[in-house]
């Protein structure tokens, strides 16, 4: 844990006593411009804002150990053109509190507003602030209009602003801040407050931090910032969890388990997007919630999620319950491709923005490989599918399909378009509602080792089209049958098709072929028949059968 963990009660403790004993000191009446460089030391503390301390013009206010600043009602400390020095120790750390130090919303706090303007604080508390500042922001430390600045071994606490949303520490504005080994508490005095508010447009890297007993959620980050918030530690939020603005990932963006009591990132309600040439990575042990309907990551770039069986990924709902869904996970465009590993994807079926309610989607993407994951729980009482896929190479192995669909027109897979290519390898289908898998023709050969178990149309369909070389059609366990679509399915001139032992063909309808104008190879055997059939096979339904054309 960080640093000041393990001393912040001893240096709390100190701020403590310095308030208890600020009568023995020197009290300094402080208010209007500082225009030039000055210091502020132990000897005249505390300092009293009696109205708003405005730094300008380049200066430098130096705030030394051990000093008490004191906020008015109404009043700030703010740096407009300048730089605010505040450098404590964990023996004489620096407060800043309201006149009265005995509530939240009793100042204004800390303001630092423009790219003229920096801070750096160190060993710091800021406390009993949330009145809105010239920002109309009830926050601690408010950073905004391109300033920098630097919190490092600080406290903000009992810090809020109701019934606007308030914050520990606001952050906007193309600004540059730097949080580290630092605590955040108790802020918030509603379930839509943010201890950190990142409102996006900024650099923002917060690192060994610690979040507690704060109302709301521990924090708000833009996607660019995902990657610089790392090994922070959450205990006692009203939900320690922290919202990603919908925007753009960076290049090289992780995103991270922290260091304890996470529970995960939220998808505000639009797209995360990961663009086209860039690469976004999720780290094992990460859980990410969508919180509404509208909640999607698409992908027109790279995305590895890198689980393992130990520490595995969870994309899911606002709540992970049948009450909400969010729109999953979406591959878009021929740059879009993917690794996922030990990734569990499920309650997806918001409706992704190509309108297809789903837990996976690719469309015209490169290749997309799914390693040990599991697509499950989708039923929106619409047209349901746990992986969809159009025109995309996907490669699905030693994962599971389960509790997808909740009428028999659903789907746990389907491939809906010629183009592309899918591999279905040892993978579990289990109690699904609808079919398991439809595939292209080209891709029957890709559908191997799987098990079926529990589910209510236990059969791969094989849409209309042609057969590619290599096909082969086998019998897996649990599996009724492979179902040819409306349609012919051709094995071309050229072409062999392989139907091995025990494999069971059921024409659809009788617009259903199977029509062979290459080589037709069926491997039966006397315990393991090949029956070929009408869907149902009674009497009531027919198929077109088969049918050998050319020479």
């Amino acid at each position: 844990m960080a640093q000041v963990f393990g001393a912040r009660r001893l240096w709390c403790g100190l701020i403590g006593v310095l308030a208890m004993t600020v009568s023995a000191s020197g009290q300094t009446p402080v208010g209007g411009v500082i225009n030039a460089d000055t210091t502020w030391g132990l000897a005249g503390s505390p300092y009293d804002l009696t109205a708003n301390v405005i730094v300008l013009n380049g200066a430098t206010l130096t705030i030394e150990p051990g000093v008490i600043v004191r906020g008015g009602s109404n009043t700030t400390l703010q740096v407009s053109n300048g730089h605010l020095s505040a450098i404590g120790s964990i023996g004489s750390p620096i407060l800043f509190t309201s006149s009265f130090d005995s509530a939240p919303e009793q100042w204004d706090g800390l303001y630092i507003d423009s790219s003229f303007a920096s801070a750096e604080l160190r060993f710091c508390e800021i406390r009993f602030a949330g009145q809105p500042n010239a920002l109309a922001i009830g926050s601690g430390i408010t950073v905004s209009g391109g300033a920098s600045t630097t919190i490092a071994n600080c406290a903000v606490r009992q810090c809020s602003g109701a019934p606007s949303v308030s914050s520990g520490i606001f952050v906007t504005g193309n600004s540059t801040v730097v949080i580290t080994d630092s605590i955040i508490e108790s802020c918030g005095d509603q379930d839509f407050d943010f201890a950190l508010r990142d409102q996006g447009v900024s650099s923002l890297t917060v690192s060994g931090c610690d979040f507690a007993s704060n109302t709301g959620r521990a924090a708000q980050i833009a996607p660019g910032n995902v990657g610089g918030f790392v090994m922070n530690s959450f205990a006692g939020n009203t939900f320690d969890r922290v919202r990603i603005l919908a925007g753009t990932t960076a290049d090289g963006g992780v995103m991270r388990a922290q260091a304890s009591g996470f529970e995960g990132f939220e998808l505000s309600g639009n797209d995360l997007l990961v663009p086209s040439g860039t690469l976004f990575t999720i780290e094992g042990g990460v859980n990410i919630f969508g919180i509404s309907d509208n909640s999607e990551i698409q992908v027109q770039g790279r995305l590895e999620c890198l689980g393992t069986e130990l520490a595995q990924i969870v994309m899911t709902s606002l709540d992970d319950t049948s009450a909400t869904l969010w729109d999953g996970l979406t591959f878009n465009g021929t740059n879009a491709s993917g690794l996922l590993q030990w990734t569990n994807i499920r309650r997806g079926g918001g409706g992704n923005a190509f309108a297809i309610r789903s837990n996976v989607a690719a469309f015209n993407s490169g290749l997309v490989r799914f390693e040990n994951c599991s697509f499950t729980d989708i039923a929106t009482g619409g047209l349901d599918y746990g992986v969809y896929g159009s025109s995309a190479m996907l490669e699905i192995v030693s994962s599971d399909f389960r509790a997808c669909g909740d009428a028999t027109t659903d789907f746990a897979f389907l491939a809906n378009a010629t183009g592309g290519s899918t591999v279905i390898e040892n993978c579990l289908f289990e109690n699904n509602i609808g079919q398991c898998a439809t595939v292209q023709p080209n891709s029957v050969q890709g559908v191997s080792g799987c098990v079926f178990v529990g589910n209510s149309v236990p059969r791969i369909r094989v849409n209309a089209g042609a057969t590619s070389a290599g096909g082969f059609m086998e019998s897996m366990t649990g599996l009724d049958s492979w179902e040819i679509a409306s349609g012919d399915v051709l094995v071309p001139a050229g072409v062999t098709l392989t139907v091995g032992a025990g494999a069971r063909i059921c024409g659809l309808g009788d617009n259903s072929e199977l029509q062979v104008q290459g080589r037709l190879e069926c491997l039966g055997t006397s315990s393991q028949p090949i029956v070929m059939t009408s869907f149902d096979d009674t009497g009531s339904t027919v198929w077109d059968g088969v049918s050998f054309n050319g020479g």
